[in-house]
């Protein structure tokens, strides 16, 4: 798994009592670190076969999963994940935050972002989940 940058997104490292980069992009493997604060290129050592998963979190206001803070998630690294292996998960507070409950990608290539479009199940608390579009 790679979790994404936020202190949403790093509850998952906590909760594991991990340590973690706030700010950066950690990578877990059976419940332990095994990068911390990892660059596009180290992410995409670790997503090229096709089994990473993604822990990300939207920008609060603003809805962005990807494109806005966390480069290290770039066109390639989210072409080998795909949409089906992206968790999104954030307090309810942040969803209602985000202008028209619409999230977006910005990944730099277009073909990247339409691939990712579409609904995401966003998890807001112990099995409470929102549907939401991501333009």
């Amino acid at each position: 798994y790679a979790i994404g940058s936020g202190s949403s997104a790093k509850c998952i490292s906590q909760r594991l009592g991990l340590p973690y980069e706030l700010l950066g992009v950690d990578v877990i493997r059976d419940g332990k670190l095994i990068a911390r604060d990892v660059t596009e290129e180290q992410l995409w050592q670790y997503a090229k076969d096709g089994t990473m998963r993604i822990i990300v979190s939207p920008i609060g206001g603003q809805g962005f999963l990807f494109g806005r803070g966390n480069h290290q998630f770039s066109a390639r690294v989210l072409r080998a994940v795909g949409k089906e292996r992206i968790m999104v998960i954030s307090p309810e507070s942040k969803i209602l935050s985000i202008q028209n409950h619409t999230l977006h990608i910005d990944c730099g290539d277009p073909e990247v972002n339409k691939s990712l479009q579409g609904f995401y199940s966003v998890l807001c608390g112990y099995g409470y989940f929102l549907s939401l579009p991501c333009r």
